[in-house]
């Protein structure tokens, strides 16, 4: 039985069942009916939708080579290389080239699926005897297709052996190492010290190998001639943008003395800083400064009798004050050091006084507070002392009518 403190409760309806139903979805699935009712249903944004088997099979059998990928800001005559998307297909050796027998493999698996897709799109003829022919073309290639992929060259030829046959080069230089490598520990294990060792590899024993490299001088020294008058070429092209002064360089570099990619950096860095609004703005002001600049050139070339006659006379006061100098100099010197005492005690002067103005403001401003205050005082005694006056003739009076 219900406890009795819970009966005859108000809000409770007692002739209505306890369960209630409702039109409302789950609550797993009211967020997205409310995605759909408040999502922008305007005409201007497009809904796209996206079919994941699509995008699936798109990127099946893909994969991606990052080992060309190069997304550095160097300077370099080189290309920029993005990210490798290999797929399964294959490229054919060229007409003339030998293959290998990777190569050679997957040219028959190339061949024989272009095959079947060709023999898939033959419509069945009407005569049964060309229907007979054609189903045995398709067992047939059918049967030489399994035979292809029952071939696995992996486990037939071994890794090694299939990574020497893709890549040759790489295979005879790894071969090389190796070849070296052992040549060394059983060179360390035959001779313990170095005068043994030494005296081996001069001998020339059974166990030598050696190695001849060949080199072309001319053509190395045409490639550095090729590589020198590049470089030629470049920096006569950056002498002719840049000029050949170092003031007129360092002034555009910032007057530093770095390296050449240092000042590059340094000029993009203050490229970037420019602001592509206002580079009208600025073109406007050089090509004035230009004609200025035009204006001035006319005007110096163009001098008349007067001009060379001040010219002589600023020519001769600066030789004569150049005569003067060397007995004025040290006299000058002189009274600079004299006077670099009385500097000093001017500036300390100078000091005082402001850190008197400053204690005389302070004082001015206490006085102003002090007289405030003691008007303020002032009243206030004013006030209290007609106060207690008042309180004492009410007091007397009271006295004078208690005593009668």
């Amino acid at each position: 039985m219900a406890d009795p403190k819970y009966a005859n409760l108000s809000g409770i309806a007692y002739d209505q069942p306890d369960v209630y139903e409702t039109d409302d979805l789950p609550e797993a699935d009211q967020g997205n009916q409310l995605l759909e009712e408040k999502g922008d249903t305007s005409e201007h944004i497009e809904r796209l939708h996206i079919d994941a088997k699509q995008a699936t099979l798109k990127f099946k059998d893909k994969t991606i080579n990052v080992n060309r990928a190069d997304f550095s800001d160097s300077l370099n005559k080189l290309h920029k290389y993005g990210y490798d998307v290999l797929s399964q297909d294959w490229e054919l050796v060229a007409k003339g080239e030998k293959e290998t027998p990777i190569q050679k493999y997957q040219r028959l698996q190339c061949e024989l699926k272009e095959l079947v897709d060709e023999v898939s799109l033959i419509k069945e003829p009407m005569d049964r005897i060309d229907g007979e022919k054609n189903k045995l073309t398709v067992e047939q290639i059918e049967q030489l297709v399994s035979q292809v992929s029952a071939i696995k060259l992996d486990k037939f030829l071994g890794q090694d052996l299939l990574e020497s046959l893709s890549d040759v080069e790489g295979a005879a230089l790894k071969t090389l190492v190796m070849r070296l490598d052992s040549f060394a520990v059983s060179n360390v294990k035959a001779s313990p010290n170095s005068k043994d060792k030494d005296k081996g590899i001069i001998g020339g024993g059974g166990d030598l190998v050696r190695y001849q490299l060949g080199l072309q001088s001319q053509q190395a020294h045409l490639n550095t001639a090729a590589k020198l008058t590049s470089l030629e070429h470049r920096l006569i092209k950056l002498e002719n943008m840049l000029g050949e002064h170092s003031s007129s360089v360092c002034k555009l570099f910032g007057g530093g003395h770095n390296s050449l990619i240092e000042n590059t950096d340094w000029l993009r860095a203050q490229i970037n800083l420019i602001d592509a609004t206002h580079c009208d703005a600025y073109d406007a002001r050089i090509t004035h400064l230009s004609n200025k600049l035009d204006k001035v050139i006319e005007k110096a070339t163009s001098v008349d009798a007067k001009d060379g006659e001040r010219d002589q006379r600023v020519n001769e006061l600066y030789e004569l004050s150049r005569s003067v100098d060397s007995a004025l100099v040290p006299r000058t010197l002189e009274r600079l050091i004299a006077l670099e005492s009385l500097h000093a005690q001017a500036s300390n002067f100078a000091t005082l006084l402001k850190e008197l103005e400053s204690v005389q403001v302070d004082l001015a401003a206490n006085l102003t507070n002090n007289q405030s205050l003691l008007t303020s005082l002032e009243t206030k005694m004013s006030s209290d002392v007609d106060n207690i006056k008042h309180d004492v003739t009410t007091l007397n009076e009271k006295i004078k009518s208690l005593k009668k």
